[in-house]
């Protein structure tokens, strides 16, 4: 579960992550890296997979918000990745899960993926787990990552959890350079709600990425 991205030394926003391939067939894999949209449209009609297909628009591609967010803490296991490790991510939600008690404290809506503290040489942070509640203590042996109040651009994307890469490379390479936003400092955050399942992979998922009006 992942996607994000990292900020070179030039400042150059560059597409990173880390993709969800547990529970995936060898062919959602293939899927899961191909970028092209129109690739991945022909590759779902030769699978016959005709709900990966229609699911993938060709509308204008746009958040369905771009609004302010206030601050939230979300707690739950840190690690840290690279290009190469980022593969181990899928194990990372599965240890957080496993985890007796990781719910207490936290609000009840939904689990989050928070990437953040990215390196020039490519590595992260990743966060997985909930938003704590209001007046409740930070559980012992569980990490907190706060994501500031602030502006950020929300997308729903209803599809199977193998489309984040396409989503993120939509998200950097179709909508911002011409949405007159830019993105600044701050976690990037993957949010799932109730509807998702973590075995099958579909319920869909939501982006948020910080971002200001280009100057």
């Amino acid at each position: 579960m992942l996607a994000g991205h990292r900020r070179g030394k030039q400042g150059k926003i560059d597409t990173a992550g880390c993709e969800y391939v547990a529970f995936l067939s060898a062919e959602q894999v293939e899927l899961d890296f191909c970028y092209d949209l129109e690739q991945v449209r022909s590759k779902a009609a030769e699978r016959k997979d005709c709900k990966l297909a229609n699911s993938i628009s060709t509308e204008k591609f746009k958040p369905v918000r771009i609004g302010r967010l206030g601050q939230r803490v979300i707690v739950g296991i840190d690690r840290r990745y690279d290009m190469q490790s980022r593969s181990a991510i899928p194990t990372q939600w599965a240890t957080y899960s496993a985890i007796p008690g990781h719910e207490r404290g936290m609000m009840q809506g939904g689990y989050y993926g928070v990437c953040h503290s990215f390196g020039d040489d490519g590595s992260f942070g990743y966060l997985c787990g909930m938003q704590l509640a209001k007046g409740e203590t930070q559980p012992e042996g569980l990490t907190g990552v706060t994501v500031p109040a602030g502006n950020y651009a929300k997308f729903v994307f209803p599809v199977h959890i193998s489309q984040m890469p396409l989503q993120w490379d939509r998200i950097m390479g179709e909508w911002l350079p011409g949405s007159g936003y830019e993105m600044t400092d701050g976690p990037n955050v993957e949010f799932y709600s109730p509807a998702f399942n973590g075995v099958t992979g579909e319920g869909g998922f939501e982006i948020w990425i910080p971002v200001r009006k280009k100057t």
